[in-house]
Order: C-alpha cells, then structure tokens, then sequence
C-alpha cells in the first residue's frame, strides 16, 4: 500500500516502514532457500562416464564406433543430464597414456560419485601375469593399470567394464532408443548409486573371443539390451551379468563367450553365502526350466573352486554361464533367497546339485565350506 506524502497517519507511516525493512529480508531468505534448494539438486550423485573406444583399427574399428554409441546412449537413456558427467576418447586420443590421465583428471565428489571406465576394442589374456591386457592401438595396458588408476579417485563406486572383440559375425540389432531419462531408472540407481567399492566386469573369460559387426560387440550390444528391458527393476551385477550372458547365447547361436566379474564387488561376494561357499547364482530363464539357479559368479580361491566329484579326489570348479545348481543337501533351490539360505544354514561339510549345460549331465558333488 502507498501513503501520500505529508500524510498524517503516523501508525500507517511506521507500518509501512516496517513492511518495507522488512522485504528485503524476505526476498534474502528467499533467496537463501532457492540456492539451498539448487545446492541439493547439485549434490545428487553423479556417474562420470569415461568411454574409450579403439576406432583406428582396421578389423574393428567400426564395431567399435557402435559400441561408443551404444553405451553412451545407454546411459543417457537411464540417467538425467544433470546427473552425467562424459568423456570419450576415440581415434589418436584411445592411447594407453591418454586413457590413464583422463581417469585421473575427473573431478569426482569424495564418497558420493560414481566412477565408470568402458572399453571397446582389441585385448587379450595374458597367462603369465594371470590379467586381461587392454590392447588400445597395439599397445598394451594392463588391466591391473587401470584399474589401480580408478581406485584412487575417491568415488563412492568404481566401475570398470571392457568388450574386448576379435572376431567379427553378425549379430542383432539394438532396440530403438526411447526418450532422453528425466530422472534415474531403478535398474541404474542399483547398479551405480547404491553400491560401494569396485565393480570390474569383462565381456570374456581367458582363453575366450569377444565378437561383433559393425553394429557393435555382442557383449555391448546384450548389456545395452538389457538394461534396456529391465530398467525399472532393481538388479545387482550377479542378475545383470546373467541376463547378458543368457542374452549372447540366445541371440547368437555360434558366440562362445562368457562375461564374468574380474574382481567381485565385496557386497556382492559377502552375499555368496557370506563367504562360505563363494559363488552367486540367480534364477534366469535358462535355470528355470530346471527349477534351479544360474552360476553367475565364483570367487577366486573359494569353495566353489573346490568341489569334489564322489570316487574321485580331483578338485572341480563351478563355472560361470555352464552350470546351474538345483540343490543343497538335497533340498531344491530355485532363486536366489533360497541358495543363500541353503548355504547359511549347510553344515561345513554341504552337497550340491550341479547341471552342466554344456553337456546336460547331473551330478552331486561335495564341498567344504568355510565357517
């Protein structure tokens, strides 16, 4: 309200006055509160996503471009712009130095953000230091380099996934990409918000292939699938590796390879019967036929890389993406609650019921836990 000048309502004038000291406080506070407001928005978790794709190769290179594209818009399709942070390097820029100084160049919020290096292009595995070595423009980088290089930032989460592809045959085609994400999905919060510690996942085991075509690598392409298909559920790794392993091998008949965790995520390998046994399975498709669960992970040294086949002392390991288990002690399991509860509750000395895929045979074996 306005007062004219010379007015003689002295209670009106003081009242104004106050009023208008007033104000300017609110507006501050107001103020305040919108830039309180805008810093929570700041502070959500981030994903800085470093993509790195070897596209100078003759043999590969132009899988591998799809391959850059397929995971970049992976992520774009799970997470808000606000939330993504990117960096690719492709061409003269995928070399081994260039690589190591962009992770350690990331400017990552201590125990907050999430870290994740994806690679595509040749690689191989080296026998006698036991390590996947990435093969950027005929040069070798060890895995252990990177991932030492990604563990000192201080993320909350670090991933490290690669699709090292050698061979070349046809292979599906992506789903069509849906709308740009306005907020995370589910599946993506699961997987790169919620955990902590170091996710290294490679697209082969020793001794294994990765292929593609131009349109991508079958790994890169079943993991984009994937998640494509169950953004809205709220997975870890161990279901997501088992997803894209069952993906390859249904899509592409003559693929003979099997993506596997390099090193656990200790969450993950705590929740394979707390240590005791040393493997994760979960229910897939492919085990459910057989009512029982999918081996989709084994930890290096554990139990699991310890069975003993009855009449003959030969240990044996169970393999991930080959065996599925239908029970413990003689009792059916058929997901995953159930396998860790029949690990739990196993005396040290358990029997477990393996079916080999490959060669569709059943057999008991026996194996001692750890307490």
């Amino acid at each position: 309200m306005l007062y004219p000048i010379g007015s003689h309502n002295a209670g009106a004038r003081i009242a104004h006055q106050i009023r208008a000291a007033a104000f300017p406080c609110l507006l501050g506070l107001a103020a305040a509160m919108l830039s309180s407001a805008a810093l929570a928005q700041d502070a959500a978790p981030r994903i800085h996503v470093l993509i790195v794709g070897d596209t100078l190769d003759l043999s590969i290179g132009e899988s591998v471009k799809a391959d850059v594209e397929n995971v970049h818009d992976t992520f774009t399709q799970h997470v808000p712009p606000k939330q993504l942070r990117f960096t690719v390097l492709t061409g003269n820029q995928a070399t081994p130095p260039k690589i190591l100084l962009a992770i350690q160049s990331l400017s990552v919020a201590r125990g907050q953000d999430t870290v994740v290096v994806y690679f595509s292009g040749h690689g191989y595995f080296e026998a006698k230091s036991k390590d996947h070595i990435l093969y950027p423009q005929r040069t070798n980088l060890p895995r252990a380099q990177v991932r030492t290089a990604l563990q000192q930032l201080p993320a909350r989460l670090h991933v490290l996934i690669t699709d090292t592809c050698s061979e070349l045959i046809r292979r599906p085609p992506t789903p069509g990409a849906p709308p740009e994400a306005t907020e995370i999905s589910p599946l993506f919060a699961a997987l790169f918000i919620a955990p902590r510690g170091l996710i290294d996942i490679s697209a082969t085991k020793p001794g294994e292939k990765a292929i593609g075509d131009r349109g991508g690598g079958i790994f890169t392409n079943a993991l984009h699938n994937s998640c494509h298909d169950h953004r809205d559920e709220k997975a870890d790794w161990s279901q997501v590796i088992a997803w894209v392993n069952e993906r390859v091998s249904s899509d592409v008949k003559e693929a003979r390879q099997t993506a596997y965790a390099v090193s656990p995520l200790a969450d993950t390998a705590a929740a394979a019967g707390g240590w005791r046994f040393g493997a994760v399975a979960v229910r897939t498709d492919r085990s459910a036929r057989l009512n029982g669960v999918e081996v989709t992970l084994v930890v290096t040294g554990s139990p699991a890389m310890q069975l003993r086949s009855r009449g003959d002392d030969k240990p044996r390991t169970l393999v991930v993406g080959q065996h599925l288990l239908l029970q413990i002690n003689g009792q059916p399991i058929s997901n995953e609650a159930e396998f860790r509860a029949a690990v739990q509750k196993s005396p040290r000395e358990m029997t477990v019921r393996v079916h080999n895929l490959e060669t569709g045979t059943t057999k008991d074996y026996d194996v001692t836990l750890t307490r």
